[in-house]
């Protein structure tokens, strides 16, 4: 889990894209160009998982949300970054014990791993 900057990759899938784009297409339109930036400087890592793995991972979650998690599980990831309590973050019990795959919001991770702190 290492970028650049030495402490930590994001990785993305055309599922993570899509969610992110219609997410912010809808709630905070003018993101979505600073998104594609950050998408376009390399700094990302994108990765699609085999269906088969989706598949497994349906039995937790939505197929739509089996798809971030099997793309998670395919790149090797610890963490899944998100704010979807009602798909992801309320399925992190299960998810944690069978993937090994900590699933919680983006500014819980930076504080686990020392990149902010709690106000």
């Amino acid at each position: 889990m290492h970028g650049e900057s030495g402490a930590v990759q994001l990785v993305y899938s055309d599922t993570v894209t899509n969610e992110v784009e219609r997410n912010l297409s809808k709630k905070v339109p003018p993101a979505l160009a600073h998104f594609h930036t950050v998408q376009a400087s390399g700094t990302l890592e994108s990765t699609e998982p085999p269906q088969a793995l989706v598949d497994e991972c349906g039995d937790l979650v939505q197929l739509k949300d089996a798809a971030i998690i099997a793309a998670a599980i395919h790149s090797d990831c610890e963490w899944i970054a998100t704010f979807n309590e009602k798909h992801l973050l309320s399925a992190r019990a299960a998810i944690i014990p069978r993937y090994n795959i900590t699933t919680a919001r983006s500014d819980e991770i930076l504080e686990t791993l020392g990149l902010i702190r709690s106000p």
